[in-house]
């Protein structure tokens, strides 16, 4: 957890997940603590240093990347990861995705995008429209303290903390959409490019500097595991149910997803400090994002397994704010500027769809609305596209839609069969 954490009335350490000083049992009152608010509050200059960093490493992954084609190209390689092939695939694919039973856009639909300000807001319902949520009393804020679970390990970081590398990645990671594949065993390819990055994973995560989280799928190693640019890994947590890892916004933290450290067996949400390895305990639910302003939104339910939905945490009071009603709403995921949210339910249609909630106006768009299954919504960096995962050719594959001109344009393919295919998970790197 970040430094800092301090009791506003005695100075001792405390917690982020405390209300009540342990050692003077004084309230803590946030507003004057050192710790979580004002670590919210340093975020856009971390995401400035974060930008900074990246926009080195992505020139020097650019060279890497060219290298290794003119290397490759030199090589008897299969004909099926040439470069050449990779866009001759795609353009075939996105023509038969064009003949493809598909419901066609409306004339002249009106562009999403940006996230402009809205007009004035009619009052009148509109169809796909969801009442927006009624004001009630907030839940008491959690008080989980600090747990280091049993195969977690404190260690400090080095090389004490670091574990055998897995199978090291074929090539860079600097891409534009990483996917979970299936073909006998789960592993995490790129697109365009057409390359397995890393056998026996799944659910990819890009954090600063390059650093890729992931869920590692071998039954000997479980868990939550770090790839850093020099191939390299590192193990985080150990625990077999450990999944969805998402970056937090300081880039010391992971968010998870697991059932079996919950007291009743429920998935519940988790916060590891990728240093120290230590784990907080943050409530039920489960394919939790962060957002823009440093909030959480999440899958899930009210204490108690009531009012299920999607829902909001706040990082600073541990408060929830309920967003959705239907129980089935799942995966949800932000856009770039932060007002829409993408999510797939299984509850508003016949079977697994896709959703857009304008947080401004809370309107509700289908997402091209298709009998086959669709879900595991991911923006792009400049917010004018989504891509899913969907099997309505037949086989899974990868879509994407536009938020300009409503079109469905299928991308690659990627298995006939992905069992569990809600637990694949893919994200879009700039």
């Amino acid at each position: 957890m970040p430094a800092g954490y301090v009791c506003s009335h005695c100075g001792q350490a405390i917690t982020p997940a405390q209300n009540r000083c342990p050692h003077c049992g004084a309230a803590i009152d946030w507003r004057k603590a050192v710790g979580r608010t004002s670590y919210i509050r340093h975020l856009p200059a971390a995401r400035k240093r974060r930008r900074q960093r990246r926009a080195w490493g992505t020139g020097f992954l650019i060279l890497l990347i060219v290298g290794a084609t003119l290397i490759l190209t030199q090589k008897n390689w299969r004909p099926d990861l040439r470069p050449g092939a990779t866009a001759t695939v795609a353009i075939g694919e996105k023509q038969t995705a064009a003949s493809s039973p598909a419901p066609a856009p409306s004339p002249s639909p009106t562009p999403l995008l940006p996230d402009k300000t809205p007009s004035p807001p009619d009052n009148t319902p509109s169809p796909n429209s969801t009442p927006a949520p009624q004001p009630q009393p907030s839940p008491q804020p959690l008080h989980h303290p600090v747990q280091v679970f049993p195969g977690d390990a404190t260690q400090p970081p080095g090389a004490a903390a670091l574990d055998s590398p897995l199978p090291t990645p074929t090539a860079s990671f600097s891409q534009t959409l990483l996917y979970t594949g299936y073909d006998g065993h789960y592993h995490i390819r790129a697109w365009p490019a057409g390359q397995t990055l890393l056998d026996d994973a799944m659910q990819p995560a890009m954090g600063p500097d390059g650093i890729l989280a992931y869920r590692s799928t071998q039954a000997q190693r479980p868990g939550l595991f770090l790839l850093y640019p020099d191939a390299s890994t590192r193990r985080i947590t150990k625990g077999a149910d450990d999944q969805w890892p998402r970056w937090g916004p300081g880039g010391q933290q992971l968010l998870f997803t697991s059932a079996q450290r919950s007291p009743d067996a429920s998935p519940h949400l988790y916060l590891v400090d990728i240093n120290t390895r230590r784990v907080e305990a943050l409530g039920p639910g489960q394919h939790a994002h962060w957002a823009r302003d440093g909030q959480i939104i999440f899958s899930g339910c009210q204490v108690g397994g009531r009012a299920c939905g999607l829902w909001q945490l706040d990082t600073a009071t541990l408060q929830r704010t309920p967003l959705t009603t239907i129980p089935d709403d799942s995966a949800p995921v932000q856009s770039p500027r932060g007002r829409y949210i993408a999510f797939m339910s299984s509850g508003r249609s016949n079977n697994w769809d896709l959703f857009l909630l304008d947080t401004q106006t809370n309107d509700l768009l289908p997402i091209a609305p298709h009998p086959a299954e669709d879900g595991l919504p991911a923006w792009s960096p400049d917010g004018k596209k989504i891509a899913f995962l969907s099997n309505r050719s037949g086989v899974w594959a990868l879509y994407t839609w536009s938020l300009e001109d409503f079109s469905v344009t299928r991308r690659v393919a990627i298995s006939a069969e992905i069992p569990n295919w809600q637990q694949a998970g893919l994200i879009w790197l700039p």
